[in-house]
């Protein structure tokens, strides 16, 4: 069934929709990369930080390597301890990369290709790092282009989506993705459609997806 009309852009989410983490082993990588061993307030922190950091970032910043730094040093004090720099975390995390394709994440990206939709990523991390993600993963090829948050601004911002967009009138595009406010409540404010993944909704959240699912492959069932 479908139950959008007149798709030509379909906007995907990467990290949590496209590419799936391996969390806690990516955390001891990273340490060990960095010369910290058993250090269980790095590790709290590091999560903290992953899971966080758009808390402490502006809308209206466009987020380089050096600001980032900067949070991830706000973020994550004990690493004064080990004399390190957010920088050194940021590069760490390149350099360590374990992620892996969501399920049906190949199977969908086929689907929407197949049908001749045009795709793009829109991140909230780098776009070279997020470039050679998705060719390591050699699914690069699906996507026209990647808007990343040191290419535009944050998710949060409308006018991340609206560069996105490019011209195509927003019922004509998709988001797929799991962010509730940087994928579901700032898509929707463009006017654009927007199916959800696996979503963690606040729990009197006023701004919901058009059509939830749990598993990437559901998501074929709509489009």
């Amino acid at each position: 069934m479908t139950m959008f009309q007149d798709i030509k852009l379909v906007m995907l989410d990467l990290d949590n929709t496209i590419i799936k983490h391996q969390e806690k082993k990516e955390r001891e990588l990273i340490a060990n990369t960095l010369g910290i061993r058993e250090d269980p307030n790095f590790d709290k922190e590091l999560e903290t930080m992953f899971r966080e950091n758009s808390k402490h970032i502006s809308p209206s910043m466009r987020i380089g390597e050096e600001l980032f730094g900067l949070i991830i040093e706000f973020i994550m004090p004990s690493l004064k301890k080990h004399g390190l720099k957010g920088i050194d975390v940021l590069k760490g995390i390149e350099e360590v990369n374990t992620s892996i394709q969501m399920e049906g994440s190949k199977e969908l990206l086929d689907e929407i290709y197949n049908k001749g939709y045009k795709i793009i990523a829109v991140s909230d991390w780098f776009f070279e790092h997020q470039l050679r993600t998705l060719k390591r993963l050699k699914i690069s090829e699906y996507f026209e282009r990647l808007y990343c948050w040191d290419d535009y601004y944050p998710k949060i911002n409308k006018l991340a989506y609206k560069r996105a967009l490019n011209g195509i009138n927003s019922n004509n595009a998709i988001m797929i993705g799991d962010g509730y406010s940087s994928d579901i409540v700032s898509a929707k404010s463009m006017g654009i459609n927007v199916i959800g993944f696996n979503v963690k909704y606040p729990e009197k959240a006023k701004v919901k997806a058009d059509i939830d699912v749990e598993e990437l492959i559901h998501i074929l069932n709509f489009i």
